[in-house]
């Protein structure tokens, strides 16, 4: 349950005041009780997206409408339930309006992709990457969750950087106030889960890319005129974004990982093998139809693109020894 685009989220907490005021001040008929609950649950439409119906309507509100088992206690009990219900979500908005509507900045929501393929957040030149003098890095904590879960991934270089990503981290998020300062002009915070529905930490959590793209959707709700936008290195996620008319930033390519032992950025020994592999494959003429390796010049070029993917990274012995998640696909052309 997030709030929809475009919504007042000031005007929606001040709403949902006066609706616990009301609540107090109403008499315990089933009556009053039933009618209010529906003229919530038509606000709730306008204010949220995907509204769970159990949130307004519970199993007590089902048994009120019956003849026999209208009670006073009950309808205090059930209104009791609603009001704090309508507390919890002028509390949170409230909270999110205070984090992120002032002062004036850019936010600049990260996923995975940027903490663990690109150059540390510390090491950044977000003011260069945004294009705005201040800017504050919204980290959803499922984002944080995927990079703990990293240091247990099965390729040791994936795990070793991982780690240094993480202890790279912990002191700005773990950090007494709610922000840390990265560099002048950049500060850091981390953004818990901004589905306003209480029950929803009792249910599976969405994918990541999801919960990322949700965050960008609130925060851009509660920001005002602050900017919002994703921040990413991922052409699928970037794409996810577009289509949910959230903006987006791409990381400059000089902003890639350094493969180990080369100091060579992956995007550049990437493109450089694919660059060769390509020619090779456009300028062969003919392929054997028995089954064995393109002979002659297709074998060359073919040698060529693999040679310079193995002088860019290090040695076939070396990355037997230890595989290198950085090194580029070598092309063998069959018939």
């Amino acid at each position: 349950m997030l709030p929809r685009p475009g919504i007042n989220v000031s005007d929606v907490v001040v709403q949902l005041n006066r609706y616990v005021v009301e609540a107090f001040n109403s008499p315990a008929e089933i009556d009053s009780y039933v009618n209010w609950v529906l003229f919530l649950e038509v606000r709730f439409d306008e204010w949220f997206t995907d509204v769970p119906p159990a949130l307004l309507y519970s199993e007590r509100f089902w048994r009120l409408t019956d003849l026999a088992v209208r009670t006073e206690p009950m309808i205090l009990r059930e209104t009791a339930r609603v009001v704090d219900l309508l507390k919890v979500l002028r509390d949170t908005l409230d909270e999110m309006v205070e984090r992120f509507a002032s002062p004036s900045r850019y936010i600049a929501v990260l996923d995975t992709n940027v903490l663990l393929h690109h150059k540390p957040v510390t090491d950044v030149l977000w003011t260069d990457v945004v294009g705005e003098s201040r800017v504050t890095l919204a980290i959803p904590v499922r984002v944080l969750d995927e990079m703990d879960a990293k240091k247990a991934a099965n390729n040791q270089n994936l795990r070793d950087r991982a780690s240094k990503r993480v202890n790279l981290l912990a002191p700005l998020v773990l950090a007494e106030a709610s922000s840390s300062p990265v560099r002048e002009g950049v500060d850091l915070t981390v953004v818990g889960s901004v589905d306003l529905d209480p029950d929803a930490k009792r249910r599976p959590a969405p994918p990541v890319d999801v919960d990322v793209l949700d965050t960008c959707v609130a925060l851009r709700s509660v920001a005002r005129t602050n900017a919002v936008f994703l921040v990413t290195g991922d052409l699928g996620m970037a794409a996810r974004a577009r289509w949910r008319g959230i903006d987006v930033r791409s990381m400059p390519e000089n902003s890639g990982e350094v493969c180990p032992r080369s100091g060579v950025a992956r995007h550049d020994v990437q493109a450089r093998v694919l660059a060769v592999s390509n020619e090779a494959e456009s300028k062969q003429h003919s392929t054997p139809r028995d089954g064995t390796l393109c002979r002659a010049e297709d074998e060359r070029r073919a040698s060529t693109a693999t040679a310079i993917a193995s002088k860019a990274i290090n040695s076939p012995a070396e990355r037997k020894k230890s595989p290198d998640p950085c090194a580029p696909f070598t092309l063998t052309m069959y018939a």
